[in-house]
């Protein structure tokens, strides 16, 4: 069988992230929308994807001119970097801070490759501020469709400092 890292699924998925952003900095003004404090949230494959985002050198198709993207903030849900997509050289610029939740007990996202991407940010010099990694005993796979909604509640205040922190909006009405 062909798995997605051999296929290039994952460096698709990556682009065409890339490209989205792209569209929504190159329409900030039109949407109302402050390229300063642009987040990313996933669960699984797309935790995947928005945190491997700073990783994969190539900007993606669309109109590129003059609309770099980077990431204030990424969220993820069962996330990790995609190893297989990480150059061996670090990033030209630091990534955006990263905050994942991962259950122990993740048989489809492995806990140790999210253990494994908070060493590596931690490597590239990423603050521990910038670098949040909450490991949640007992927990699977975690989606938007919770086995048991209770697991992510106490969470939520963590979550929101993290987004607020890293996207400055203390003193900011949300």
């Amino acid at each position: 069988p062909q798995y997605l890292a051999e296929v290039g699924a994952f460096r698709d998925a990556i682009l065409d992230a890339k490209t989205a952003i792209r569209f929504v900095v190159k329409n900030a003004e039109r949407y109302g929308i402050d390229c300063n404090r642009l987040a990313v949230w996933g669960s699984s494959a797309g935790a995947i994807i928005a945190a491997t985002l700073s990783f994969v050198e190539e900007e993606g198709a669309g109109d590129k001119e003059g609309y770099a993207i980077q990431n204030s903030a990424v969220i993820g849900l069962s996330g990790a970097v995609w190893p297989f997509l990480v150059n061996q050289v670090p990033p030209a610029r630091p990534p955006a801070p990263y905050f994942d939740i991962h259950g122990d007990e993740d048989l489809l996202v492995f806990p140790f490759l999210a253990q494994t991407t908070y060493r590596y940010f931690h490597s590239l010099g990423v603050d521990s501020s910038s670098n949040r990694l909450a490991i949640i005993p007992g927990a699977g796979h975690m989606h938007p469709e919770w086995k048991d909604p209770e697991i992510p509640k106490p969470l939520y205040p963590h979550i929101q400092a993290f987004l607020v922190d890293k996207l400055a909006l203390a003193g900011h009405s949300c």
